[in-house]
């Protein structure tokens, strides 16, 4: 019987022409993309903070959940929102700043609000010394 009806799939007429692939398999594959990705995200909260220097809020730094694999940049008053659950991480990063990690725990997601303080990150360069060369003639 399975053999039968293998043949019977086989020389259908919905397996000709893309039939399968356009009206079952994308839709189904289509569907299943959309709940693995919705599942991901409904079980976080959305996390609201502020990221300060001196008390001065940063702005565009860079505010990455590192466990989700999503990001945003803060506004200019320092302010951010990224989903977040208990046990996340999540990285404070900018140009001038030193980055900054933060392990999300029941109390911050209690309060729902959470204010970073960033420390400047000084670069000292090494010293260059330049000299004066000929200039080339074509």
């Amino acid at each position: 019987m399975p053999y039968a009806l293998s043949l019977y799939l086989i020389n259908n007429r919905y397996f000709h022409q893309g039939y399968f692939m356009k009206k079952i398999l994308f839709p189904l594959i289509t569907t299943l993309i959309c709940a693995v990705s919705f599942s991901q995200t409904q079980n976080r909260e959305l996390l609201r903070g502020t990221v300060l220097y001196m008390s001065m809020p940063v702005a565009n730094e860079n505010v990455i959940n590192n466990t989700a694999g999503e990001g945003t940049i803060t506004n200019e008053k320092g302010e951010f929102a990224i989903p977040a659950k208990e046990g996340d991480e999540l990285f404070f990063l900018a140009l001038n700043y030193q980055m900054k990690r933060v392990v999300v725990d029941a109390d911050i997601l209690k309060k729902g609000r959470l204010v970073v303080e960033v420390a400047f990150a000084m670069k000292i360069l090494r010293a260059m010394t330049t000299k004066r060369t000929k200039p080339v003639r074509l």
